[in-house]
C-alpha cells in the first residue's frame, strides 16, 4: 500500500514564476524523499513536473546563469530541451548545432582531413538519445542538425 502524499513526497522544489504562469519541478522520491508533513514544509503541487536530479540542476544552473545558452555542453542542452517549451527547443537545438560545428572546425576541419559531418554527429549524440523519447528534444535534434548543416 501506498502512502497518499507518495506524490507529494520529494528531495528538491523548485517553483517558477514567470508571466506565462508557473511550474514546479521536483526530483523522484526515489532519491531519498522528505516527507513534508514530517519536515513542516510545504506540500508539491499534484501537477508538479518529477525530473531527474540531472535535469533538476541543469534547470537551476540555468536559471542561475539568467537563462543564458552560452558555456552549457551539448549535454546539459539536451536536458534542458526535454522540459522546454516547443520554440524555445529549438532554440536549444540551434545552440547545440552552433557549438557541435566550432567544436568539429576547431579540432578537424576539412583542412585536417576532419569528416565534418560524421564529427557533428557524434557531438550531437546526447542530444540524439535525449530525442528517442522526448519530443521537445527531438524538435531540438533537428533544430541542430538544420543549424550544423547550413554553417559545414
Amino acid at each position: 500500500m501506498v502512502d497518499a502524499t507518495t506524490a507529494q513526497r520529494f528531495v528538491r522544489h523548485l517553483h517558477v514564476e514567470a508571466s506565462a504562469g508557473a511550474i514546479d519541478l521536483i526530483t523522484p522520491p526515489e532519491e531519498g524523499s522528505i516527507a513534508p508533513r514530517a519536515a513542516q514544509l510545504p506540500r508539491a503541487p499534484d501537477d508538479a513536473a518529477v525530473v531527474d536530479r540531472a535535469a533538476f540542476d541543469t534547470v537551476v544552473e540555468w536559471l542561475l546563469g539568467a537563462g543564458r545558452l552560452g558555456g552549457r555542453t551539448i549535454e546539459e542542452l539536451a536536458r534542458l530541451a526535454r522540459l522546454a517549451a516547443p520554440g524555445f527547443a529549438v532554440v536549444i537545438g540551434e545552440r547545440a548545432g552552433q557549438i557541435a560545428v566550432e567544436a568539429t572546425w576547431s579540432w578537424g576541419g576539412p583542412m585536417r582531413g576532419g569528416n565534418v559531418g560524421d564529427d557533428v554527429r557524434r557531438r550531437l549524440r546526447p542530444l540524439e538519445e535525449a530525442a528517442r523519447d522526448s519530443d521537445r528534444a527531438a524538435e531540438a535534434l533537428i533544430a541542430a542538425l538544420a543549424v550544423s548543416s547550413r554553417e559545414r
